[in-house]
C-alpha cells in the first residue's frame, strides 16, 4: 500500500508489517510515526537530520534500520516479509523504546515551568 495523505500515517502504519517513511529520503527529513502505535518492522531512510540523534538511538536499539537506496529497501522489506521472528524483534524493540522514552512534554514542562 502507498499512502500519500497527512492525518492518516498512522493508519497506514498500523495496517503494515514492514512500513518505510519515503519523505525521509529528501534532503528535508521526515519524522517517524510513533513505534509503540505502529506495531510493525521499520526499514530506515537516510537523510534524518532532523532527528538525528532518535533515529540513531533507534536503530541501535534494534527498533528500525537505515537503507542507503532503493535496492537495499527491496532487499531489507524482502527480508523482514521472510523473517518474522525478526520483525517479531523489531516491532518489540521499538515498543520498548517508546515506552523508554515516553514523558519528555511532561519532564519538560516540570523544567520550564518554574523559569517562567
Amino acid at each position: 500500500m502507498l499512502g500519500d495523505s497527512l492525518g492518516e500515517m498512522l493508519a497506514y502504519c498500523a495496517a503494515a508489517d514492514v512500513a518505510f517513511v519515503g519523505a525521509a529520503c529528501c534532503r528535508s527529513g521526515a519524522e517517524p510515526a510513533r513505534a509503540d502505535r505502529r506495531r510493525r518492522a521499520d526499514a530506515g531512510r537516510p537523510h534524518t537530520f532532523n532527528f538525528a540523534e532518535t533515529t540513531e538511538r533507534a536503530i541501535e536499539a534494534g527498533a528500525a534500520r537505515r537503507v542507503a537506496d532503493a535496492e537495499a529497501l527491496i532487499r531489507e522489506v524482502d527480508a523482514l516479509l521472510r523473517q518474522p521472528q525478526e520483525r517479531a524483534a523489531m516491532r518489540d524493540a521499538a515498543t520498548a523504546f517508546m515506552a523508554a522514552h515516553r514523558g519528555a512534554a511532561d519532564r519538560l514542562w516540570a523544567w520550564l515551568e518554574p523559569r517562567l
